[in-house]
């Protein structure tokens, strides 16, 4: 930007200023667990990658699995989790938001349902 009068160019132009947008809210669509093996299929929105978390319970206190997966593309992952073999038969709540990376700042989106 820069000060006009009378359309003529006064001032110098101010210095630049960079912002991120949030990213969009993203949808899980299948998760699967088998043996040790976790995976998950989400739904892709613009963005520098995802976080994932899993847990026992629905605030998410007790977190199992937390993972960032970097690569926009990628809309199913398979992640180790130590003693997965003992939650067969139990309840895990899992949740999904996108991020944008931008000069060593992160902004997150919304979690999924």
């Amino acid at each position: 930007m820069r000060a006009v009068a009378d359309k003529v160019f006064v001032g110098p132009f101010s210095d630049t200023l960079s912002c991120a947008t949030l990213p969009k809210k993203t949808k899980v669509s299948n998760v699967a667990l088998s043996g040790d093996s976790f995976s998950l299929t989400y739904k892709k929105v613009a963005g520098s990658g995802y976080e994932i978390q899993v847990a026992t319970d629905k605030k998410f206190k007790s977190i199992v699995a937390d993972e960032s997966v970097a690569d926009i593309k990628t809309v199913k992952i398979a992640k180790d989790i130590p003693g997965a073999s003992a939650l067969k038969g139990s309840t895990l709540y899992v949740r999904v938001r996108a991020y944008f990376t931008y000069n060593d700042v992160t902004v997150y989106g919304s979690w999924s349902r």
